[in-house]
């Protein structure tokens, strides 16, 4: 499985996957799924690539991968399975894997976001060799980590840019991260050989709370902006005093791997060719800074520039060009509006 190989698999039907299932609490047959939530009469889509092998190239996959079509429905299903959040079955039959929990039908989004955000970022699936093999979900996760490190107001945040002097993920890859070996013993692009693999990372990106929609350089593209996931993780960390910021952080962290101070994020940067990242010692990513802020502006959190006596240490905040970075040493968490 690699994640970005798959376009077919996408997050809208994977929520109706898992509201249908929940319903039906019991197995269903893949055909059946599909013929409620996908009749012949709608479009199968183009067909994919969906091999196992290590490489996760799309243009070296064999030819009968590419003459398999599979609907939506099959593939989102196939990508459930392997992540954890289905179980399937030698027949052809799925079934949620485990209850995940109550929670209210008006926030299956949500609630299903940040399953699969636990689920795609578990270490089973991406550790060891995270920069090495394709399998699991280590595409997506190597592709979301290099993403975050990017600076939030000059974001490589469209596939392919019409001028050299403006930032796309196409070009932005190769200045930044070295080449990888495909299965053939050819050099492959770091993270997005063609525009299918970005796009499918766009969509699971922006699902999983870690990405946004934006106007880059007046097209429709994507942008760096972790403020949903950090969010959802900060209400599940047992914090329930002011902190230090630096042990926040690194709670944070150990929760989602990909940002400032996490092991994949780690694991990222030490593959890097010229310094993509714009986090360095106390100075935290744009991404991670303009979350940490935006979550202040809210209400849900307060930052406080004074540290403890004996935990002086602080962290500066990234800010827009021109301005002098922000500092802060201590952070309460105080759950206000969303």
């Amino acid at each position: 499985m690699t994640v970005l190989n798959l376009p077919n698999a996408v997050p809208s039907i994977a929520l109706v996957i898992y509201r249908y299932l929940r319903l039906a609490g019991d197995w269903v047959q893949i055909d059946d799924l599909e013929a409620i939530l996908s009749p012949q009469t709608l479009s199968t889509g183009p067909a994919t690539a969906d091999d196992d092998s290590d490489d996760d190239d799309d243009d070296n996959v064999p030819d009968a991968s590419r003459d398999r079509p599979r609907s939506r429905v099959a593939q989102t299903a196939s990508l459930l399975a392997e992540v954890g959040l289905l179980e399937e079955s030698d027949h052809r039959a799925v079934r949620l894997l485990q209850p995940w929990g109550e929670h209210s039908p008006r926030d299956d989004r949500s609630y299903l976001s940040g399953v699969l955000r636990e689920l795609f970022l578990a270490e089973p699936l991406n550790m060891p060799d995270l920069w090495g093999s394709g399998r699991g979900t280590r595409d997506f996760t190597r592709a979301l980590t290099w993403f975050l490190m990017q600076n939030v107001w000059r974001p490589p945040g469209v596939y392919s840019s019409a001028s050299d002097s403006l930032p796309g993920a196409q070009r932005e890859q190769y200045t930044q991260l070295p080449t990888r070996e495909g299965r053939d013993g050819k050099p492959r692009a770091p993270l997005f050989n063609t525009g299918v693999r970005w796009n499918a990372f766009s969509r699971w990106a922006i699902f999983l709370g870690f990405v946004k929609r934006d106007v880059i350089n007046g097209r429709a593209g994507i942008a760096p902006d972790p403020t949903t996931a950090v969010r959802d993780t900060i209400s599940r960390l047992p914090i329930t005093s002011t902190i230090d910021l630096p042990d926040f952080i690194t709670s944070l962290s150990d929760k989602l791997p990909v940002i400032d101070s996490g092991r994949y994020r780690a694991e990222v940067e030490s593959n890097l060719l010229a310094s993509g990242s714009d986090s360095q010692g106390d100075l935290l990513s744009s991404s991670l800074s303009h979350a940490l802020l935006r979550l202040q502006d809210s209400g849900f959190l307060q930052l406080d520039p004074q540290g403890s006596a004996d935990a002086p240490r602080k962290l500066r905040f990234e800010v827009p060009p021109g301005n002098p970075p922000l500092v802060f040493a201590r952070i309460k968490i105080l759950g206000g509006q969303r």
